[in-house]
């Protein structure tokens, strides 16, 4: 039996707009379900309406299917249902085998990006060339290796 399918209208940030595409994957996931998640695709972007100030409002139709991730297997025990506050997260970007740190890791300044490692013992501020950023990582592309050890500021 296949799921039925249900649709979400979201506002889309202008910034985000240029970043996405019909099909692209997104993540939604609901205060009134903690640990569950739905997968869907955006179907339609709809074309930019002016707001009263002038600036274009985005919004898009997303399709996904109305059981959560978490019970394909066991049945569908959690659906969401319609006027259920939902969080939409549309993935702009993925890459593969990414080295990345949480943001917390990160430390900003001069312009420049930094995390704490230890060289000879001592905790020194090591400057990093970062990549995608995520909602709660960041990937580094230069600075650190794989399986080298970051502190958190203030440890």
């Amino acid at each position: 039996k296949k799921d039925a399918g249900l649709t979400i209208k979201t506002n889309i940030p202008q910034d985000v707009r240029d970043k996405i595409s019909v099909s692209r994957p997104v993540i939604i996931t609901t205060p009134l379900y903690p640990g569950k998640t739905w997968q869907g695709r955006i179907k339609h972007i709809y074309p930019p309406e002016k707001n009263s100030s002038g600036a274009n409002n985005y919004s898009a139709l997303i399709s996904f299917n109305k059981c959560a991730l978490e019970e394909k297997e066991s049945g569908c025990s959690t659906q969401l249902q319609a006027q259920t506050t939902v969080r939409v997260a549309i993935i702009t970007a993925e890459k593969m085998n990414a080295l990345a740190v949480p943001l917390k890791y990160l430390i900003h300044k001069d312009n420049k990006t930094f995390v704490l490692t230890k060289r000879n013992g001592v905790l020194a501020l090591q400057q990093v060339r970062l990549g995608i950023r995520g909602e709660n990582f960041n990937e580094i592309l230069e600075g650190v290796g794989q399986g080298e050890k970051v502190y958190l500021p203030n440890d």
